[in-house]
């Protein structure tokens, strides 16, 4: 009976409610209907304190294959002249991870999944390859993809959910906190004013990354970090006018 007046005030006074769960590829709160596979610039800023800087680009780019069942993700950043890229597939329309490669400049990463094992190396510059391997116990998410699962989940404020994914590191799968909030006002570095939802996804080690989706077509506009205290990045959507 308490449980019931509780959910009853909720409903009165007009607050969202949601069950929250843990959810992979296929699950239903994932809508891929209104994806478009296209290529968009970023500029990456800096910002300490008073001090703000343009630290660098990159270039998100998506092929889909509807034949095949296969969405590739290319990301390629220049940050201060290094280059690094992230080449990320995975099935389509579940999303569930197929393969992946990261190099930085420093460590190369390399992963493809079948027959329900996660296989792959990792090379530091100058070393030989480090093998791994591990049962994924299933079709699974990867955390390189989250942007874009985050603007496909239901943006209503107050709505959270786990995510189990696998992260590029040591840790393999891991679960991923997500909280949608806004609409509000955004403000990019171009000066161009939009209505944006955000998406906070918090990962098992405690970082939070924000997204934030244009609310009229869900795209991409901007990524939030703190890497460090008192530091921000902010990669910011160039917008044709800017350009």
């Amino acid at each position: 009976m308490a449980r019931s007046l509780v959910f009853l005030t909720l409903l009165l006074l007009g607050l969202p409610v949601f069950a929250q769960e843990t959810i992979g590829p296929g699950h239903p709160d994932i809508d891929t209907s209104g994806f478009v596979a296209d290529e968009n610039n970023f500029v990456i800023h800096v910002k300490q304190g008073a001090m703000e800087q343009e630290f660098g680009s990159v270039r998100f780019s998506f092929s889909l294959d509807e034949e095949a069942g296969l969405l590739e993700g290319i990301r390629a950043y220049d940050m201060m002249g290094q280059k690094m890229a992230d080449t990320l597939v995975v099935s389509w329309p579940s999303l569930a991870a197929v393969s992946h490669v990261s190099d930085n400049g420093q460590r190369v990463l390399r992963f493809s999944v079948a027959d329900g094992m996660i296989s792959g190396t990792r090379t530091t510059r100058g070393a030989a390859p480090v093998t791994f391997g591990m049962s994924s116990d299933g079709p699974f998410l990867d955390a390189a993809w989250m942007s874009i699962i985050a603007s496909m989940l239901p943006l209503a404020d107050g709505y959270t959910v786990t995510v189990r994914a696998f992260e590029d590191d040591e840790s393999g799968l891991g679960d991923f906190a997500l909280a949608v909030s806004g609409p509000a006002e955004l403000v990019l570095h171009g000066g161009q004013k939009l209505s944006a939802w955000e998406v906070a996804s918090t990962s098992p080690g405690g970082e939070t990354v924000r997204y934030f989706l244009n609310a009229t077509n869900r795209s991409l506009a901007r990524v939030l970090m703190t890497p460090q205290p008192g530091i921000e990045v902010f990669i910011d959507l160039e917008l044709e006018e800017t350009k």
